[in-house]
């Protein structure tokens, strides 16, 4: 069943159920389609499939049936890979984030189920990121399915020039996802996809908060017949809250789409620089180290295809950074990096009465220079971005990956999707093969049972092969990190509720961490980590349920995890240092017209120690992880003219520790978003 309205002058068609007929995608030529519930649909790891909602009833006005064949719903052409049948796969929607009571990126993935984010610095200025445990170089991170996780360190993971109004759905892959991207997608993967509007507008915002805070941004799009632009900027600044916690930063990104008969052609370029005090951030015993970082992503992605669907994206990525353990005196001792990612992915996709096949076929060459890194040159180098300074060091290592996925509908009722990443390194000479497979078998319409078995591998970092420093020494000898991972679980949904619970093991072998001898951190290979978790998660619409209008929406979840390890008689930095429980809470008010109210609360216990310098006694101390509680709340006034919010971050001032630095308490912050609708060119089609 569909029904129909007109909207903007074009006719909507509402879509109720599927046919499968294979002509029926034709009837959705020339309008705008809305589709229904549908149970759930989920992307991950592409520029793929939109979620699909709920939608309330609309007018039955010109309603006529029009039948539609399973087709994959694409925002944009680089297909689905990862079914969302045997996988745990989160979509955070444009929606949800524009709600969300955060300002930032690490804000927003931190109330995020069995998703654990660490802040050396807050307002995105540095925090790792991590899945199920998992430790922050072990998750991959894609901007509009490009990696762009830095082959230096997971540090700079999350050094994203993407304001959260540029995003229109973030994708968080729990599990390994390895046999698909190759090595860095050990523990999870997220892929942040952005908008691209279909009308021409210019949009700016600011807000203003404690310690001298300023966040002030601006977008423009423009279309033009099949052609769509967009430019983004955003900057921030803050003295800091407490001492050397000072920062600025400036981001860039454009993206452009060219859609023509049977093709569409993506371009994006991505710009950050980057400037922030950085006390205690890799040793307790210095509180004036400072850091610049510079970033640049850039990519050209052609799509084209029917039946058989084929995508070619490049792909380069540049980071640089120069830390300095005394700002005061940058030349007592100081480092300069670059890294450069130089890759291609090719991927093809076709449905047949075997199902659904994916081939891909992907290179990257990873490069390094640096003042403190990799193997000695001959003869240094002059840096051209710091005058007088030198690299006397160099690491370049290349990567050559084929997989291979099938997926099918055995029955109505059972779907299988397994596969192979046939990995190759320069570095090593190795050639590596990491299989998977998934299974789900359907209760009824609503709930299913899943099920799936993966490996992985995780590479080391430089900084963790080479890396020399007052307090850290990397390790050349380091192999790379192996796991097997299995999982079972158990999701329904409805309307009014939705339910999902698993249970998960990994096994990981050759685990890479930063141990502590006397006076030093080092890296070394421990022996095993085998990791259990459990997960539940519920929705609930209250509107329905409990008949309560202004309640839009309540999300609870839970996780736990246990790690146990072999040979467990040492000091870890990262990799014992996880959450043993989690519950994140969620809701959303509307309690007026134009009126919202947002509140996110996340509850975190947390194993391992963390580790002070006594001023005094000039020795490092250990001290325990310990629980907390923190929640965060927005209002919003939203008229048809602009938006004007406060946001109140961890409300209950609670004392939050990470790596050694205090985070801060108590934050509000005020501001406005404005955008404005422009008249389309007269040539637009």
């Amino acid at each position: 069943m569909t029904q129909t309205q007109i909207f903007r002058g074009r006719q909507l068609v509402h879509f109720r159920r599927w046919s499968r007929k294979s002509y029926a995608i034709f009837n959705s030529l020339g309008k705008i389609i809305k589709i229904s519930p549908l149970k759930v649909s989920f992307s991950i790891l592409t520029l793929t499939v939109c979620t699909l909602q709920a939608q309330n009833k609309m007018s039955q006005e010109a309603e006529k049936e029009v039948k539609l064949d399973e087709v994959e719903v694409t925002a944009q052409a680089n297909p689905l890979v990862f079914t969302p049948h045997g996988r745990i796969i989160t979509t955070l929607t444009q929606k949800e984030i524009q709600a969300a009571p955060v300002s930032d990126l690490a804000g927003l993935l931190n109330f995020v189920q069995s998703v654990d984010i660490r802040q050396r610095g807050p307002n995105d200025i540095q925090s790792d990121l991590s899945i199920r445990g998992g430790s922050f170089d072990q998750t991959l991170v894609l901007l509009n399915g490009i990696p762009i996780s830095d082959p230096q360190t997971g540090h700079f993971n999350l050094n994203i020039p993407i304001d959260l109004h540029d995003i229109q759905r973030i994708e968080v892959l729990k599990g390994p996802a390895a046999r698909i991207y190759g090595p860095g997608a050990y523990s999870g993967a997220v892929n942040i996809i952005t908008r691209i509007d279909e009308e021409n507008s210019v949009a700016a915002r600011l807000s203003a908060g404690q310690n001298d805070f300023y966040h002030w941004g601006t977008s423009l799009q423009l279309n033009k017949n099949f052609m769509k632009s967009k430019w983004s900027y955003f900057g921030k600044k803050s003295s800091g809250y407490m001492k050397n916690t000072d920062f600025v930063s400036h981001n860039g990104f454009w993206q452009r789409q060219l859609q023509g008969s049977g093709f569409l052609v993506e371009s994006q370029l991505a710009v950050q620089h980057k400037d922030f005090g950085a006390n205690s951030f890799y040793s307790p015993k210095y509180e004036l180290q400072y850091e610049l970082n510079r970033n640049l992503t850039a990519s050209l992605g052609v799509h084209f295809g029917k039946k058989l669907r084929v995508s070619v994206v490049p792909w380069y990525k540049q980071h640089r950074d120069n830390w300095q353990l005394n700002r005061e005196n940058p030349t007592l001792y100081q480092n300069f990096h670059q890294t450069a990612v130089w890759g291609v992915q090719s991927k093809a996709i076709t449905r047949t009465q075997l199902g659904k096949t994916s081939i891909g076929l992907q290179w990257s060459s990873e490069q390094l220079q640096s003042s403190s890194m990799g193997e000695k040159l001959e003869e240094p180098r002059e840096i051209s971005w710091a005058k007088g300074q030198f690299f006397k060091y160099s690491y370049e290592r290349n990567h050559l990956s084929l997989y291979l996925e099938q997926s099918k509908n055995i029955s109505s009722k059972i779907h299988v999707s397994g596969g192979a990443l046939v990995h190759y390194l320069s570095s090593n000479e190795s050639w590596n093969v990491y299989p998977g497979i998934e299974l789900s078998y359907a209760l009824s319409d609503s709930s299913a049972l899943f099920a799936s078995a993966n490996q992985a591998m995780r590479l080391p970092t430089f900084t963790d092969l080479f890396y020399s420093g007052p307090a850290n020494m990397g390790n050349s000898q380091l192999k790379p990190e192996r796991a097997t991972s299995y999982e079972l679980g158990f999701r329904t949904k409805s309307e009014a509720f939705s339910w999902e619970s698993n249970v998960f093991l990994k096994k990981g072998t050759d685990i890479i961490d930063w141990i502590w001898y006397d006076t030093i951190w080092k890296t070394e290979n421990m022996t095993r980590l085998t990791t259990f978790g459990f997960e539940a998660n519920a929705s609930v619409n209250p509107q329905i349920i409990w008949e309560i209008k202004w309640f839009k929406q309540l999300n609870v979840n839970y996780t736990y995890l246990n790690i146990d390890k072999a040979g467990s008689d040492y000091q870890s930095k990262y990799a014992l240092n996880n959450i043993r429980h989690q519950v994140n809470v969620s809701a959303l008010f509307q309690p007026l017209k134009h009126w919202y109210l947002s509140i996110n609360g996340s509850y975190k216990d947390r194993l391992g120690t963390y580790q002070i310098y006594n001023f005094t006694t000039k020795e490092y101390e250990n001290r325990p992880n310990t629980d907390y509680f923190t929640w965060n709340a927005r209002v919003v006034y939203k008229p048809p003219f602009a938006e004007f919010f406060v946001e109140l971050h961890n409300i209950s001032d609670s004392k939050v520790v990470e790596f050694g630095v205090p985070q801060p308490g108590f934050q509000a912050l005020a501001g406005v978003n404005r955008k404005l609708q422009l008249k389309p060119s007269r040539n637009n089609n």
